[in-house]
């Protein structure tokens, strides 16, 4: 099984539009960061983690032709604005693709993309997405493969936390809570939020996201969700042994 990291950006991605800063203006492909998303492939499950801004740049890069699940964290436009681009992996994998959101996402996400899901808000396209509403804390399988939610606070919203075996995903995530702390014990891969190197009220930053990360103890760390404040060289010299800047494209393996 493997994850590609498709993109590792912050919400504006990096280079942000009009910016002349160290990061933005770098020829170091690992400062070019798209909107955040992973993608996780076993033999027999192909997985999306959010549907990015830049969904159909991110799929086109990597070859991703089909899916057969979608899991949304949470309605920010970097995590849904990508929907739309669905549609061709709908297609090709020959099915309406299960997708998985809480309650509260849904509501957010049928006003603009209704239209794709199955009891949607349109009779005039066909369905490409079944939606399938889960709460916070969730248990379920994909083609065999076993997926945990859990509820992270996101600022003033919740995002879901996702854990398959012993690798999780913690995008968008400002606070952990102690059950959080308990459910990512004894972890070989955990990717988590760095946003920047200071406060942010709704993600995490260095020296919190540093701190989880001694107490935890996984295996190996990737940062992810970092704005253009944050530049790879610099950062990769600062880290831990067990930490790394993540960036787009990277490929983990797991068990």
């Amino acid at each position: 099984m493997k994850c590609i990291i498709l993109g590792c950006g912050g919400s504006l991605g990096t280079p942000e539009i009009g910016c002349q800063c160290h990061t933005c203006t770098s020829t170091n492909p690992k400062n070019k960061r798209l909107r955040p998303s992973i993608y996780i492939e076993s033999n027999d499950c192909k997985l999306l983690i959010d549907a990015s801004t830049d969904l159909r740049q991110q799929a086109l890069t990597h070859r991703i032709t089909s899916l057969d699940a979608l899991i949304i964290t949470h309605a920010h436009a970097d995590h849904i604005s990508g929907l739309d681009d669905v549609k061709p992996l709908a297609k090709r994998s020959g099915k309406i693709v299960p997708t998985y959101l809480t309650e509260t996402t849904w509501g957010s996400v049928r006003g603009t993309y209704g239209y794709l899901f199955e009891n949607g808000e349109s009779t005039l396209y066909k369905p490409v997405l079944n939606k399938q509403i889960i709460p916070e804390k969730h248990n379920f399988e994909v083609n065999g493969l076993g997926i945990q939610t859990f509820p992270q606070v996101h600022g003033e919203m919740i995002s879901l936390g996702i854990r398959i075996g012993n690798f999780a995903y913690s995008t968008d995530v400002s606070e952990l809570s102690e059950k959080n702390i308990e459910l990512l014990q004894n972890l070989d891969v955990w990717i988590v939020d760095c946003m920047r190197y200071h406060w942010a009220p709704t993600h995490s930053s260095y020296e919190t996201t540093l701190d989880w990360i001694a107490r935890l103890q996984p295996k190996q760390a990737i940062l992810t969700h970092m704005a253009h404040e944050i530049e790879y060289e610099q950062i990769s010299k600062m880290l831990p042994a067990n930490v790394v800047a993540g960036y787009d494209g990277m490929v983990i393996s797991l068990k």
